[in-house]
């Protein structure tokens, strides 16, 4: 499908976007090396700034037909990159430990084969997305009207998954991956020195106790498509910004967690357990909670027709197909905008031995590179061979 040359220079797009990782809301020179590698391919439309850093590089036929979208992700996250690699991340505490550098490198690579091929009718979007991991890039994209004019047929995106065959191609109808949201409660209560505990309103107890309950609130043995689960993620107690103070008891601390569920009305009600174990907690200790809600993740639910569009796609390219039993617990915000245009979420095997998203020793294989292209290639081919949905 790709002449070598052309897989070698997305190889280097990818790890100069791996050596250059910037946090959501922040990819401002991701951006622009996405922008001039595409501009070297003549997109018919190429809007830049959509969403907040976002792009949309359009191909136009000029022939009647429907409009294909496919996504990835411009984004990378708060963790240390420890491999001893070439392309190492040059920014100390961010780097590509999800994969989009090598999301946003394949999905590049369809320019390339677009414009060498051409398409057989309608149009094909290819969009590059902001602030996936902070759950705002979706949304802010959809309010942007040069999106919204554009009113994609369909819409595709794969995320790599690890622990899965190499090229090994998942799928699943309905809900894909899981709805989820960030919970930061925040207790107060009033200093005392450390010899006198008694005189002050200690939130440590409060805090060690919802600890507890947050993880008895979920059932991560509930039966495929009703996992409820909620998962703490850091608590303190006290400052400890400049120095340990064995001298004070605390006044204050706080704990967060994220609570997943594979469908919305699942998390609502693990939303409300959460809420009234948190204010029941500070009143058995005699402090007050403070609850906010952060980064809500809408559950991503596959199109049945955009679905099959995947399955046939996977068989012309070649490659191995597998049905997800259940749902992923993980979340995307590609939820969003299946909301709004039909279309599916599919994985992309990354190997069995490769370490989980968000690992710190994780790199993406530059070897999927051209398996995702032959997907993609194929799913552009059966999405614009077919009727527009009504």
């Amino acid at each position: 499908m790709m002449e070598s040359e052309e897989l070698r220079d997305l190889i280097r797009l990818r790890h100069e976007l791996h050596a250059h990782p910037e946090l959501s809301g922040r990819e401002t020179e991701t951006a622009r090396r996405v922008q001039a590698f595409l501009e070297r391919h003549r997109p018919d439309e190429l809007h830049t700034g959509v969403g907040g850093h976002g792009l949309l590089a359009v191909f136009d036929s000029g022939r009647p037909g429907p409009s294909v979208a496919v996504r990835c992700e411009l984004d990378a996250l708060p963790i240390e990159e420890p491999n001893d690699i070439p392309h190492r991340s040059t920014n100390p505490g961010v780097s590509h430990k999800c994969g989009h550098d090598g999301h946003a490198a394949t999905v590049a690579g369809l320019a390339g084969l677009i414009r060498r091929r051409g398409l057989p009718r309608g149009k094909a979007v290819l969009l590059f997305q902001p602030a996936e991991e902070s759950g705002e890039g979706a949304r802010a994209m959809l309010a942007d009207r040069r999106l919204r004019d554009l009113q994609p047929d369909w819409m595709f995106a794969f995320h790599n998954l690890p622990r899965h065959p190499l090229g090994q191609v998942i799928v699943r109808d309905g809900v894909f991956a899981s709805a989820s949201v960030g919970l930061l409660v925040r207790f107060h209560g009033s200093g005392s020195h450390s010899s006198y505990p008694e005189h002050g309103r200690s939130p440590a107890p409060a805090v060690a106790e919802l600890i507890e309950r947050l993880g008895t609130l979920g059932d991560p043995a509930a039966p495929p498509g009703d996992l409820t689960l909620a998962t703490v993620t850091q608590a303190t107690v006290g400052e400890m910004a400049r120095k340990v103070d064995f001298g004070v008891a605390p006044s204050s601390g706080c704990v967060a967690a994220v609570l997943r569920a594979n469908r919305q009305e699942k998390l609502d009600a693990l939303k409300q357990r959460a809420e009234e174990a948190a204010a029941e907690t500070a009143a058995r200790h005699g402090v007050e909670a403070g609850i906010s809600w952060h980064e809500e993740f809408a559950a991503t639910a596959n199109h049945g027709e955009a679905g099959a569009m995947v399955r046939q796609a996977a068989r012309r390219a070649g490659l191995p197909l597998a049905e997800a039993p259940e749902p992923f617990r993980w979340s995307e915000d590609f939820g969003l905008f299946l909301q709004t245009f039909p279309g599916a979420l599919f994985g992309l095997g990354s190997g069995e031995s490769l370490p989980q998203l968000h690992n710190e020793y994780y790199d993406y294989p530059d070897d999927l590179i051209a398996t995702g292209l032959a997907v993609y290639w194929a799913l552009l081919e059966e999405a614009l061979a077919a009727n527009s949905p009504n």
